[in-house]
């Protein structure tokens, strides 16, 4: 690979198995519409792989002519974290940042969903864009010691107990 390019514009890339393992191959023009499909490779437990237009950096692998994207820059979106904080996020399929998570160095964690309807769920609670949330069960919320069961809970008025909220009111 010594006399390749050793970066390029990413075309596509495809998922595929190969002798038993899940990979996922990008295929990148390394200029002069000379065309190089290399593996990705990413960290463990990620699994983001590129669009058509990244830029990809290509590194030799084993084998002969063997290469392998060593990593990707997002030409569309500038970086925004500062130095020792962690940012991720997800794009449209047209490049634009759909949502992030953001670790901030004061230890500030920011969730956010930038585009129309956007949601948030954490196991089976599903939480809108408007802040509504929804359960397979009931909410429990606790406060020095003491809980209190929304489905359930009463207040006091001059003439006894409220009846317990009605669901959907």
């Amino acid at each position: 690979m010594s006399d390749q390019a050793k970066s390029g514009v990413v075309q596509l890339y495809e998922r595929s198995v190969r002798d038993g393992v899940p990979v996922v191959e990008v295929q990148v023009d390394i200029g002069g519409g000379r065309l190089l499909t290399v593996d990705h490779e990413d960290s463990s437990g990620l699994d983001c792989p590129p669009l058509a237009g990244d830029y990809a950096a290509i590194s030799e692998a084993t084998g002969t002519g063997a290469a392998r994207s060593a990593g990707y820059t997002d030409p569309q979106n500038a970086g925004e974290a500062l130095g020792g904080e962690f940012r991720v996020y997800g794009r449209a399929p047209d490049g634009p940042v759909a949502g992030f998570m953001w670790i901030h160095g004061d230890g500030l964690i920011d969730i956010q969903g930038l585009v129309a309807g956007h949601r948030y769920r954490i196991g089976k609670v599903l939480i809108d864009a408007e802040g509504n949330i929804t359960t397979p069960g009931d909410i429990t919320v606790k406060s020095a010691g003491a809980s209190v069961t929304l489905s359930t809970h009463k207040h006091g008025s001059g003439t006894g107990p409220t009846t317990p909220p009605t669901p959907g009111t």
